[in-house]
């Protein structure tokens, strides 16, 4: 398995007589780290959900993933709003225009290229 579970699963894994290891993560970088790895997983079945239930229920996991790193990192929901908001005006937003972008062509002397070369988010294909 080796990810982080919600707490009352070792209850649960007891009464169905499931035999497990886990341990407590005590350390928040770490707790911080295997977070993030959920929040991955949550989003990947939120991508893979067929109905609206199981969407609600995925959705449901992303927030409550995003909310605890929110408070290990102290970050609050006004910051959020504001950082979505800045973000906004200066790139807009993603449901007003419904943009899909299919590529993009900059040329190598285009000082821009720099910005993408160095962004591992970005997929570059020299």
């Amino acid at each position: 398995m080796n990810k982080l579970i919600r707490g009352k699963l070792l209850i649960l894994f007891d009464k169905l007589g499931i035999t497990y290891s886990a341990r407590r993560i005590k350390d928040d970088n770490i707790l911080l780290s295997e977070l993030k790895n959920k929040l991955i997983e949550e989003a990947k079945e939120v991508h893979g959900s067929s109905n609206h239930k199981d969407l609600l229920e995925e959705l449901a996991d992303v927030m409550e993933v995003i909310t605890a790193i929110m408070k290990i990192e102290k970050i609050s929901q006004k910051e959020i709003k504001t950082a979505a908001l800045d973000k906004n005006k200066v790139k807009g937003d993603f449901l007003k225009e419904r943009l899909f972008c299919e590529y993009v062509d900059i040329a190598e002397e285009n000082p821009a290229i720099k910005y993408y070369l160095n962004n591992e988010k970005y997929s570059i294909r020299l």
